[in-house]
C-alpha cells in the first residue's frame, strides 16, 4: 500500500459513523504506519534518527538512512564529544 492508498483508506474509514472494533484497529495501524513513514513511502518503516549526542537529525527508513547519513562527517555519528564550531546548547 502507498502513503496515498493509506491516506485514502484512513479518510474512509474515519468519515463511518460507528466504525466497528476491527474498522477502528486499522485506523490506529494505518495513523502508526503513517506517522512511521519514509519520504520514499515507506510506510510504518522509518526511524528516528540521532547523532551521537542525542541530537535529532531526521526521520527515514534503513534504507535511505544508508545514504542520509554519507553527509555527516562519520565522528557527528559515532563520538559524542565532535567537534562543533556552532553552539549545541542554548545558555539559560
Amino acid at each position: 500500500m502507498t502513503i496515498e492508498q493509506a491516506y485514502d483508506r484512513l479518510d474512509r474509514l474515519e468519515s463511518l459513523d460507528g466504525p466497528t472494533l476491527e474498522e477502528m484497529r486499522e485506523l490506529t495501524a494505518l495513523r502508526y504506519d503513517i506517522r512511521h513513514s519514509c519520504e520514499c513511502g515507506k510506510l510504518g518503516e522509518a526511524e528516528e534518527r540521532y547523532d551521537a549526542r542525542g541530537i535529532y537529525l531526521m526521520r527515514c527508513c534503513d534504507k535511505c538512512w544508508k545514504d542520509k547519513r554519507k553527509g555527516y562527517r562519520p565522528e557527528v555519528l559515532t563520538d559524542p564529544g565532535y567537534w562543533a564550531d556552532e553552539q549545541i546548547e542554548e545558555d539559560y
